[in-house]
């Protein structure tokens, strides 16, 4: 199997599910969170160094321009993508706990209990 092939099905397996039946109604997902799949996609598609010749090396034409313009915390020895997910994740939090609730809204106990941990 070529190097690229093992890439992209470990990145996009292969579907192992069936389709949905015809009297299934289709599954909606909504999201909230600030980056969507279009913004997943579109940080994938910038870290792309399209000067570079895919089947000559091919981890610097996926990665090569998020190589040349990621910047490693000066509290950190690497900085890579779980990095930068934690980081986001841990904004997310804050995001979701810092604001509290409108006039008359009615919080579930567990993020009433949430907050109160986080502050």
């Amino acid at each position: 199997i070529p190097a690229a092939t093992t890439v992209v099905t470990t990145i996009f397996p292969p579907s192992t599910t069936t389709p949905p039946s015809t009297t299934t109604p289709p599954l909606t997902t909504t999201t909230t969170t600030p980056l969507t799949t279009t913004a997943k996609a579109y940080y994938l598609i910038e870290s792309i160094d399209e000067t570079v010749e895919p089947c000559e090396d091919f981890y610097h034409f996926a990665c090569g321009t998020w190589l040349k313009n990621a910047r490693i915390p000066e509290d950190t020895g690497v900085q890579n993508i779980f990095n930068l997910l934690d980081t986001q994740l841990d904004f997310n939090i804050i995001d979701l706990l810092s604001p509290t609730p409108g006039n008359g809204a009615v919080e579930p106990k567990a993020v009433i209990n949430a907050r109160n941990l986080y502050k």
